[in-house]
């Protein structure tokens, strides 16, 4: 799961500044969203894939 952190957070000794995204299992980013630490990251909407339009003329 992809989460914000919305405030610095220290893990293994390693600083991480508010603002980083991180990818992280499931059941840690509800830990640090529980703390206040993080919040889902917003990503935007993937879009949708066009059909295939052929130019190939049928006949």
């Amino acid at each position: 799961m992809i989460v914000t952190l919305i405030k610095p957070h220290t893990h293994a000794g390693r600083d991480y500044p508010a603002g980083v995204e991180l990818d992280l299992p499931h059941s840690v980013a509800v830990w640090l969203h529980e703390q206040g630490v993080a919040q889902p990251a917003v990503r935007p909407a993937k879009p949708r894939s066009q059909p295939n339009q052929s130019t190939r003329k049928e006949g």
